[in-house]
């Protein structure tokens, strides 16, 4: 009983994180160009989650025709993962910030919370570019 409750949170915990990463995958190319810097901080994060590279490769080919939800538990973690990496390269696109309100607004958020973390990113980082 106890092997199969962690063997059931640990499937859970890889489907949060496969779906974390379709969402950067998915943000990163909201604006039609998968930089460098994004492309890095995807594969940062999927080192950090202990995701397999090969599982990678394919979701890196296979982006633009994903679908992924979130679950509670993760879901605010995920949302400012996303827009970490939205402004991994120093700039932030007006269809990528259109794009994470939208993904906000579908994990149940008001739109401006988006606004909000991203004022958090600007404070910490006086370099970062709306474009």
């Amino acid at each position: 009983m106890l092997f199969s409750r962690f063997f059931n949170k640990a499937e859970k915990k890889k489907e949060a994180t496969r779906s974390y990463i379709k969402g950067l995958l998915s943000v990163a190319s909201a604006d039609s160009h998968l930089s460098y810097s994004e492309l890095k901080f995807v594969y940062k994060t999927a080192r950090e989650y202990d995701f397999p590279v090969e599982e990678l490769k394919e979701l890196i080919k296979d982006r633009k025709n994903q679908h992924f939800d979130y679950s509670e538990e993760f879901k605010f973690e995920h949302l400012k993962g996303i827009i970490a990496m939205a402004s991994a390269d120093g700039k932030i696109s007006i269809k990528e910030v259109a794009y994470i309100k939208k993904l906000a607004v579908q994990m149940g958020y008001k739109s401006n919370i988006v606004e909000e973390i991203f004022e958090e990113f600007i404070n910490k980082d006086s370099e970062l570019v709306l474009i």
